[in-house]
C-alpha cells in the first residue's frame, strides 16, 4: 500500500507528465509488473544515451521532459527537509524489456530530465528519492511515454 506521500508524488509526476505530453503524442498509464517498486538487481545504472537523430531537412522534433516534485515526507511519515535530499534515481526501460536501467541525478533541485537523448520507443519511467544517508525511497508508479 502506498503512503500518502508516495500517492501524492505519483499523482504529481503523472499530472506533470500528462501536461508535458499533451501536445507531444505521448501517453501515460500505470504498470503492475513492478509490485513494490523497489530497485532490483536488474536495475543497471547507466548514462548510455544515443544522440538525437538529426535530419538535414529540418530541426529535430521537440521531445518531452520528465518533471517531478521533491517529497515533503519520508515513507514513515517523518518530515524530509530539502537539505536531506542528495538526488534522484530515474528508472527507465522500453516496455518490452524485463529489467529497468537507472540514471542518478545529483542534487535536491534536479526536478526534471529532458528525454531528447533517448532513442524512439515506448518507455516506462519511475523516480525514487535518494537521501544524504544513502537511503532510497520506493519508486513512483511508472508512467509511459511514447517517443517518436
Amino acid at each position: 500500500m502506498m503512503s500518502s506521500h508516495q500517492t501524492s508524488f505519483a499523482w504529481s509526476l503523472l499530472i506533470t507528465l500528462s501536461l508535458v505530453l499533451a501536445g507531444c503524442g505521448g501517453s501515460h498509464s500505470g504498470s503492475n509488473d513492478t509490485a513494490d517498486n523497489r530497485p532490483g538487481p536488474a536495475a543497471e545504472e547507466t548514462g548510455g544515451f544515443a544522440a538525437p537523430e538529426t535530419d538535414s531537412s529540418g530541426p529535430v522534433a521537440e521531445r518531452p521532459v520528465l518533471h517531478w516534485d521533491s517529497p515533503l515526507t519520508r515513507e514513515d511519515g517523518s518530515k524530509l527537509y530539502p537539505g536531506e535530499i542528495s538526488g534522484y534515481r530515474i528508472y527507465y526501460r522500453l516496455r518490452h524489456e524485463d529489467g529497468f536501467r537507472a540514471l542518478k541525478l545529483e542534487g535536491p533541485d534536479a526536478h526534471s530530465l529532458a528525454l531528447d537523448h533517448f532513442n524512439p520507443g515506448a518507455y516506462e519511467f519511475a523516480v525514487s528519492t535518494l537521501d544524504i544517508n544513502g537511503m532510497e525511497s520506493r519508486r513512483s508508479e511508472p508512467v509511459t511515454v511514447d517517443l517518436i
